[in-house]
C-alpha cells in the first residue's frame, strides 16, 4: 500500500474567495456562449469538513469532473437555465408532445458544455476536456481533506447549481506561498527555516486499550489473547508525542496495512488543529 504525500493546510476564508473567483473565471466563456445576458454570480456557501454530507432533494441531478468536483441541480433548476438561454420567459415551458424533448435537449447539451468549461479549468494544460472524467447521477461527495460549497445564482438571486470543490482543487487555486523576505532578516529566515527542517518529531499509532485486574496482569502467559477496546474496521489514531510526557496529541487517523514489509496507516481523515 502506497500513498502519495500531499501538502495539506486547513481551508480558511480565502480558499473560499479563490475558488469563486476561479470558478467564475471558468463559466464565464460557457456564460458568454449560452446565454443572451450573461448574469450568472458564483457565490462562496461555506466551507466542509471532511465529515460533513452535501445535503440535495430527492428530485436533485448530480455530476461529477474528474475527482474533486461536483455538480447539482434539479430540474426546474435546468429549466430556468435554459430559458435563460434561450431568452425566454422564467416560467415557459414547452409541455407538447413534439416540443417536450426540446428543452431536455438543451438542457443536456448547456450542462454538458458546462461540464467541459470546468474541467477545461481543471486541466488547463490540456488541448481538451474530454478525458477527464465526468460522471452524471453520482453518489454523496466523499470529501477525505474537507472542500467548500458554492452556489450559482441569477440577477433575481434565486440558485440554479450548487457546485462543490473539494480541499485538493481549492489548495491548487491558492497554493502554498513563502512572504517576501527582506535582505536584512534573509540569514535569520534562513537559519529558522534550516531549524525547522531538520526537526523530527514522534508519532505513535494507538492501535487499541484495555484494562486488565491486578490478578489477570500477574497472570499474564506466553500465548495469551488481549482483546483491544478498537475493531479491526475502526480507524487507528496517529499522534503525536509530547516530548515532556504530555498527553499526547491526535493528529489524524486511518486504516492499517503494509508498506515494504513494514506496518503502514493510509490516513482517512485529519484532526482539525486546536485552539486556544
Amino acid at each position: 500500500m502506497s500513498v502519495e504525500p500531499i501538502h495539506w493546510r486547513p481551508l480558511g476564508g480565502r480558499d473560499l474567495a479563490a475558488g469563486a473567483a476561479w470558478l467564475t473565471s471558468a463559466l464565464a466563456p460557457w456564460q458568454q456562449a449560452w446565454l443572451a445576458t450573461p448574469a450568472l454570480m458564483v457565490e462562496a456557501v461555506a466551507l466542509l469538513d471532511p465529515s460533513d454530507s452535501v445535503r440535495c432533494s430527492d428530485q436533485c441531478e448530480s455530476w461529477s469532473i474528474g475527482d474533486d468536483v461536483w455538480l447539482f441541480a434539479e430540474p426546474r433548476q435546468i429549466a430556468m437555465l435554459v430559458n435563460e438561454a434561450l431568452d425566454l420567459p422564467k416560467s415557459f415551458a414547452l409541455t407538447g408532445h413534439a416540443c417536450a424533448p426540446v428543452l431536455a435537449d438543451v438542457g443536456t447539451l448547456l450542462v454538458d458544455e458546462l461540464l467541459d468549461a470546468i474541467g477545461a479549468a481543471l486541466s488547463p494544460e490540456r488541448e481538451t476536456a474530454a478525458d477527464l472524467i465526468k460522471t452524471s447521477n453520482v453518489d454523496t461527495p466523499r470529501l477525505r481533506y474537507g472542500g467548500a460549497s458554492f452556489r450559482l445564482r441569477n440577477a433575481s438571486g434565486e440558485s440554479v447549481l450548487t457546485l462543490v470543490c473539494g480541499a485538493p482543487t481549492l489548495w491548487s487555486r491558492l497554493p502554498l506561498s513563502n512572504p517576501p523576505v527582506h535582505a536584512a532578516n534573509t540569514r535569520a529566515e534562513s537559519l529558522r527555516s534550516t531549524a525547522v527542517g531538520s526537526s523530527r518529531v514522534s508519532l505513535h499509532a494507538m492501535l487499541g486499550q484495555c484494562e486488565l485486574s491486578v490478578p489477570q496482569l500477574a497472570t499474564l502467559a506466553v500465548g495469551d489473547v488481549i482483546r483491544l477496546d478498537h475493531t479491526i474496521t475502526e480507524p487507528i489514531a496517529l499522534q503525536l508525542a509530547q516530548s515532556d510526557r504530555g498527553r499526547p496529541i491526535p493528529i489524524a487517523a486511518g486504516m492499517p496495512g503494509q508498506h515494504g514489509g513494514k506496518f503502514s496507516i493510509q490516513l482517512t481523515s485529519i484532526a482539525a488543529p486546536a485552539t486556544p
